[in-house]
């Protein structure tokens, strides 16, 4: 499910933005809109609280 070949998306580049525990996390999407769940399900399973699309 998350193969290179099965997804629309790829890691780009990361950065933290704060000490308060933000990320802005950068992919490269092969088309707008793109099924982002497999990507949402991985942030969520990581740990995340809040996704907001950025752009």
């Amino acid at each position: 499910m998350m193969e290179p070949s099965d997804r629309q998306w790829y890691w780009w580049d990361a950065q933290v933005l704060d000490d308060g525990g933000q990320i802005l996390v950068a992919v490269v999407v092969e088309g707008w809109p793109f099924p982002w769940g497999s990507l949402r399900w991985l942030f969520q399973a990581a740990g995340a609280s809040i996704l907001e699309p950025e752009g």
